[in-house]
């Protein structure tokens, strides 16, 4: 790049050689390629835009908040086009909304010959300080969608003295001129993003109002109808910290400036954003508040109600979730609806209603995924396979209050009192100056008591590790209550109890944190047992709602063949005692389990712990190959649990039939053969591998996919089912901590979701969508066996309708199906009465 021309101060300089005035040599300098959030509401949306940070800069501004980059090329790295047509690409199968060029100008060239290899299939931004060349821009011409230049400067006194910048309100204002030229009138998606235009930004600076509001009048006469970004993060960075004769901009705007300013926008009525003045700081967050102006506003407020069973994402158009305004709820039920918010500001919202219920209001939150469905096992039935944010974390809403850039979603949940009186309610949801009655009917009759006996893994390791915590620290219990509670508030009724480590999904000769409930001491007159911990976990359980207990496994996952991490005191030191390097037929193992077990069951018996509310494992999930292993583990516990029940998971039936495992858990994908054959009391579970054609619970499925399960276990009977993970935060076999926000697969072991439906809140956990809609699916169980009991099976089940013959793998798939059927069980129920 001879004689570089690219910017208006043509310096001339071989770039192939040497620096331009830019500080940027011939090849293309990346700082920071990453979604970005926090852009004006129609470039950034909910899922982002694709901003990449290019090094060095033609104005180089005294100011500079990018000042560690703008000045040359100290951070990132050179790339060639090739790469950087990648970048573009990655940042699009991310989900970003558009590809953000930041700081372009001097790199103009060599975008321009990578553009017109790959063209992106989102909108292509250029994100420029205004002090351009028309003749570089009218290279851009066809392969620039949207142009966010800054108008810095009416003054160019100022603009010499702060950006060294000749004549830049001439140039400036030929530069957009041009770029309004090339995109025309702005086009918008029905959602308010930005899909071709201009929208142009200024920025006010300390003591320079004047400045400011002569800029915006050169924008309204120049270009009547543009959107305006008007800016109020100035924070003192850069030059002006230690440069005494740019002592006025060394403080932030005040109030005064910024209100003035503001009002002053409003007074010419120009379209666009205003940006908080709150928003300053070296690590601000920008918060925009839109002003509504007219036609050139495509951001105008919308308020919609859709069902529970949709989840909604930034793309979509609201016509894709059908409206859903009216419901019913049995006694004692929780129900819900969800709200769509458009329109970016800042929101009071507030729910009235006269309806016997617990009202909550969360903004669901979106999560990352990387890894929506295995690539060789999955189905048509799911959202999208593409890597993406998804929404499901749900956030209480804080101060009544909800910001909004372009979107978001409220998930709206309605608990009915166990004494309430029947009738229709209305349910008025307001944001802002716009309002929605939701229509609420209680069905004036108590759900029953939930037989169906679910456990969720509940992992006390992983609250203790994400909350920072000692294990069994006063702190940890506190935690421990408010995951449990929020179990059993969404169904759980039996807990996983770790008498030992849970000897699950722990790599070989590894080690999870100790859980152990149970201090073991050896002497030389044998074993003496503490059962302090077990007791306050018990009472907690149970204050929690929580009456049935599942024993850790006496031996190590997938084919019992050692001994669980067992910690125990001997002459005063607490030592790993039995674990990995222990054979599961070791016989001071046996010693101690023939030692412990009838220690156990007798300290549950004096806890009131009946036996059938106690379930005992040998080994998790035994195979072919373990059949001689796993068998022989258990005649080693069989007679001190006589009358208890023993039950692993198992989906060979042949296993069955030959008496391995008397009480089965099996796979909601293998459970053909157990039902055909009529076996009693039997469990199901799903965990990653049904991940085809069955029900399961994955970010990218969609919400009947985990709803539906509680009619199938209905239907055929189930007395239980089992889900691994309530709250695994770890990385597949407990290889370390991930951040259940950014990573939900596990560190890429396991589709999206299926690890856990609670995240890790500041103070306690935070719910899930997932988490709620199969709270559904057990309230529509218990309606189910509340009609059953009142009028038989083959009655209820003529209400399934279409999906009277479903089975596990085949069943009605769309998401007002079951909505639709609790209406239909909640008349029939209300008929009788």
């Amino acid at each position: 790049m001879t004689g570089c021309t690219l910017c208006p101060r043509r310096c001339g300089k071989d770039r192939q050689t040497q620096l331009g005035y830019c500080q940027s040599g011939e090849a293309l300098h990346i700082a920071r390629a990453k979604l970005h959030f926090w852009e004006e509401p129609p470039i950034s949306g909910t899922r982002g835009s694709g901003a990449i940070f290019f090094t060095g800069c033609s104005l180089r501004c005294a100011f500079c908040q990018n000042s560690v980059i703008s000045g040359g090329g100290t951070h990132g790295r050179d790339f060639d086009t090739e790469e950087f047509i990648a970048l573009m690409q990655s940042l699009e199968r991310e989900g970003a909304h558009n590809i953000n060029l930041v700081t372009p100008t001097h790199f103009a060239a060599q975008i321009a010959k990578a553009l017109r290899i790959y063209k992106p299939q989102v909108p292509v931004v250029w994100n420029s300080g205004g002090y351009e060349t028309v003749e570089t821009l009218r290279q851009l011409d066809g392969l620039i969608d949207i142009y966010l230049p800054d108008f810095k400067y009416a003054d160019d006194d100022l603009a010499m003295r702060v950006s060294n910048a000749p004549h830049y309100r001439e140039t400036a204002l030929a530069a957009i001129r041009e770029m309004v030229r090339q995109t025309g009138e702005n086009q918008y998606t029905p959602d308010g993003l930005l899909r071709k235009g201009v929208i142009i930004r200024h920025l006010i600076l300390p003591a320079h109002t004047r400045n400011s509001m002569a800029a915006l009048d050169l924008i309204r006469e120049h270009f009547p109808g543009v959107p305006v970004s008007l800016m109020s993060q100035y924070t003192p960075m850069g030059r002006v910290l230690t440069d005494e004769t740019l002592s006025d901009l060394n403080r932030r705007i005040t109030v005064r400036e910024h209100r003035k300013v503001q009002d002053y926008m409003l007074s010419l009525e120009l379209p666009g954003f205003c940006q908080k003045r709150s928003a300053a700081g070296e690590r601000y967050i920008p918060d925009f508040t839109q002003f509504d102006s007219g036609e050139e506003n495509k951001m105008k407020s919308t308020l919609w109600l859709t069902s529970p069973m949709e989840k909604v994402f930034p793309a979509d158009s609201l016509e894709a979730h059908p409206a859903y305004t009216r419901a019913s709820a049995l006694r004692g039920e929780e129900t819900a609806f969800q709200a769509v918010l458009t329109g970016a500001g800042e929101y009071p919202v507030e729910l009235r209603t006269d309806a016997p219920v617990k009202a909550e209001v969360f903004r669901v939150g979106m999560v990352s995924c990387s890894m929506p469905a295995y690539r060789d096992r999955r189905d048509a039935d799911y959202i999208t396979t593409a890597p993406g944010l998804f929404p499901d974390v749900l956030y209480p809403l804080e101060n009544g209050t909800l910001t909004v850039e372009t979107r978001e979603t409220l998930w709206i949940s309605l608990r009915v009192a166990e004494d309430a009186p029947g009738g229709t309610y209305p349910v008025e949801l307001s944001a802002g100056d716009k309002s929605v009655v939701f229509m609420l009917t209680v069905v004036p009759v108590a759900l029953p008591e939930q037989k169906l006996t679910f456990t969720e893994w509940f992992h006390g390791d992983c609250i203790a590790a994400l909350h920072h915590v000692e294990i069994y620290s006063e702190a940890h219990w506190a935690l421990l209550e408010k995951y449990m509670r929020a179990a059993a508030e969404h169904g759980v009724n039996m807990i996983l109890t770790p008498v030992f480590t849970p000897a699950l999904d722990t790599a070989i000769g590894t080690e999870r944190a100790c859980t152990q409930l149970v201090e073991i001491t050896r002497t030389a007159a044998g074993y003496t047992f503490d059962f302090a911990k077990l007791h306050r976990w018990v009472k907690l359980a149970r204050a929690c709602g929580i009456e049935k207990f599942e024993i850790s496994h006496f031996f190590s996952q997938w084919g019992a063949k050692c001994a669980p991490n067992i910690y125990v005191t001997e002459n005063g030191v607490r030592i790993l005692a039995f674990g990995w390097h222990t054979a599961a037929d070791d016989s001071a193992y046996k010693a101690l389990l023939g030692a412990l077990i009838p220690a156990l069951l007798a300290f549950f018996e004096n806890e009131g712990v009946g036996k059938g509310d106690l379930m005992l494992h040998i080994s998790d999930e035994p195979g072919a190959a373990h059949l001689e292993s796993y068998l022989k583990a258990k005649r080693l516990v069989e007679p001190y649990l006589k009358g208890y029940t023993i039950r692993d998971a198992l989906s060979d039936y042949a296993f069955y039939e030959q008496g391995v495992v008397e009480h089965p858990v099996v796979a909601n994908d293998h459970l053909e053969p157990f039902l055909e054959n009529h076996v009693p009391d039997l469990w199901a579970y799903n965990c990653c591998v049904q991940c085809v054609d069955v029900g399961n619970r994955f970010l990218a499925m969609p919400s009947n996919r985990n709803r539906i399960l509680g009619v199938q276990l209905w239907k055929y009977r189930a007395a239980g089912f089992l889900h691994w993970g309530f709250n695994f935060w770890f990385k597949q076999e407990s290889k370390g901590v991930i951040d259940p926000f950014t990573v939900t697969d596990a560190g890429g072991a396991f589709p999206g979701g299926d690890a856990f439906s609670v995240y890790p809140g500041k103070n306690g956990p935070l719910l899930s969508l997932r988490l709620k809609v199969f709270a559904m699916a057990l309230y529509d169980l218990r309606a189910l066996d509340l009609l059953e009991s009142r009028i038989g099976f083959d009655k209820t089940l003529e209400l399934l309708g279409e999906g009277r013959d479903m089975t596990f793998s085949d069943y009605p798939r769309s998401a007002d199906y079951l909505p639709a059927l609790r209406e239909r069980v909640n008349a029939a129920i209300a008929k009788l009465q």
